[in-house]
């Protein structure tokens, strides 16, 4: 998650498997209210394991109600890997970690992102008889642990924080290779980072057997926090923004061989508050076992 700072702020100082996989790969890994997971869970004693590069930058934000430019360019890369392991017919577990380097105005940033770990319950199975009309719904209870990174500066990695959350998922598959998915939840975190709730929705299309388009909304909003420039923000309490990001992503899936499944996201930052507006780019990979 790359904060940014206002300008004057520096001058006065298928099957249900290949479902799966498109969830898993259908947002990228970069940002780290970035879930991949899905109400679709791996059957019992199965791994999937998705591999992904990912690259955002801006040059402009979003502060006191406008898009403003920014003095230089910032760029991030993340390397990630998304564990997935169907416990129980009903219970899996997801693990995300990465490696991010950030650069801006010749300075470069790097560690270990924030890992994500959660469980997921399956509370209901649209592929049940007798609830073919009914989507697929999973709670999903999860931890972050904060990465070794420096924060208060405009390009860190992220906010340095631990945290807690708790969402809901939807998954629903239509006739002739239609879908949709979407997540609500909450998230927690320590070091005075504000609360913040988050929503996914997303509609897909398989053509065939190997083919899948998709197009998703995500927001992230926090309920309360500082502004850039606003009343007791200093370039320390970057962590305590108050960030509201809306983004539309698009997504190219394809289905190889042996069961591997490869996609290219492309994602634009289209609103938001205190935050970059950001072009993403993402390549992935993923297979099961």
């Amino acid at each position: 998650m790359i904060k940014v700072i206002n300008p004057n702020f520096f001058c006065a100082k298928g099957g249900r498997f290949n479902l799966l996989r498109l969830i898993i790969l259908l947002l990228p890994m970069g940002n780290v209210m970035v879930r991949g997971q899905s109400a679709w869970l791996p059957e019992p004693s199965r791994w999937e394991v998705a591999l992904s590069y990912t690259f955002e930058t801006f040059d402009e934000f979003y502060g006191a109600g406008q898009k403003m430019d920014y003095p230089e360019r910032i760029d991030q890369h993340t390397a990630g890997i998304f564990l997935d392991y169907g416990l129980r017919s009903n219970i899996a577990l997801d693990l995300r970690l990465g490696y991010v380097r950030t650069t801006d105005k010749g300075r470069t940033e790097d560690g270990l992102m924030d890992t994500l770990i959660g469980l997921r319950w399956k509370l209901v199975d649209e592929f049940s008889q007798g609830r073919e009309w009914m989507p697929s719904i999973a709670l999903r209870l999860g931890g972050v642990i904060e990465g070794n990174y420096e924060v208060g500066f405009p390009s860190a990695v992220g906010d340095g924080a631990s945290g807690f959350s708790g969402s809901l998922l939807f998954g629903k598959t239509f006739p002739k290779g239609f879908g949709a998915i979407g997540e609500v939840g909450y998230l927690w975190r320590n070091k005075n980072v504000p609360e913040e709730y988050f929503v996914t929705s997303g509609i897909f299309r398989r053509f065939g057997q190997r083919l899948d388009l998709s197009l998703s909304y995500r927001l992230r909003r926090s309920v309360s926090g500082l502004d850039i420039g606003g009343p007791g923000f200093t370039a320390s309490r970057f962590p305590e923004l108050k960030e509201i990001a809306h983004n539309l992503d698009f997504t190219f899936g394809w289905a190889g061989k042996s069961g591997r499944y490869y996609s290219f996201t492309l994602a634009r930052t289209i609103d938001g508050l205190n935050t970059g507006d950001k072009t993403i780019v993402s390549l992935a990979a993923s297979f099961s076992y």
